[in-house]
């Protein structure tokens, strides 16, 4: 995987852990609190800052209650 390629992933788990988190009114706090992170690592993972190793991502999967595969899908668009 190339740097470019890398940098386009982790905007899209950014993207993804955003909607996700948002849809379940959860704050990066009680997300951190339940993936067994810190709060700033969320942050940093909302903003494409950091990339999560596997077993992170699997935790925040975890905590959010979805497959690993939401967290790295790329977003479709929706026709209007």
């Amino acid at each position: 995987m190339t740097p470019r390629e890398r940098r386009a992933l982790a905007r899209v788990v950014a993207g993804n852990l955003r909607r996700l988190r948002a849809e379940r009114r959860y704050s990066t706090r009680e997300l951190a609190l339940r993936a067994g992170i810190t709060m700033s690592y969320v942050n940093d993972l909302e903003r494409a800052k950091a990339s999560p190793n596997l077993g992170i991502s699997l935790a925040l999967a975890r905590a959010l209650g979805v497959e690993l595969a939401a967290l790295v899908a790329e977003p479709t668009e929706v026709a209007a």
